[in-house]
């Protein structure tokens, strides 16, 4: 059996999306610690969509290897079935043409997804 969790690449600073803007880093959790689930930021910073996008991907990836660990652990502690589970996480790639930009202009979704995919290469095709 299989848990999947969908993240992105941009969690990680040295891919093309992570190394745009700020990059994700969760720093010692302060906005947590100071505000609790009423947060902004979890590194305590002023809010930037950009970074909390790719925090929350981050977040996404360490969550998949706790749960994994933890479901390994309580397997063999309990001696149930969790060790038949798997959790996966992965990253779908930017696909411009699946809906995700629906609401935008269409010619910046055009414009945009000619440069992820074509010019950038940082884009995926999707055949749907």
């Amino acid at each position: 059996h299989n848990i999947v969790i969908t993240a992105s690449g941009v969690h990680d600073p040295d891919s093309p999306g992570g190394a745009q803007g700020i990059p994700a880093g969760l720093g010692n959790l302060e906005g947590l610690e100071r505000f609790g689930r009423d947060c902004e930021m979890i590194d305590g910073s002023d809010f930037n969509a950009d970074k909390a996008y790719k925090d929350s991907k981050l977040c996404n990836v360490l969550f998949t290897r706790e749960l994994q660990r933890r479901l390994l652990s309580s397997s063999s502690n309990n001696n149930n079935n969790n060790k038949n589970l798997v959790v996966h996480c992965f990253n779908p790639g930017l696909i411009v043409s699946t809906g995700l930009f629906r609401d935008q202009n269409k010619v910046f979704t055009k414009l945009f997804d000619f440069a992820a995919t074509d010019l950038f290469k940082v884009g995926e095709v999707c055949y749907l």
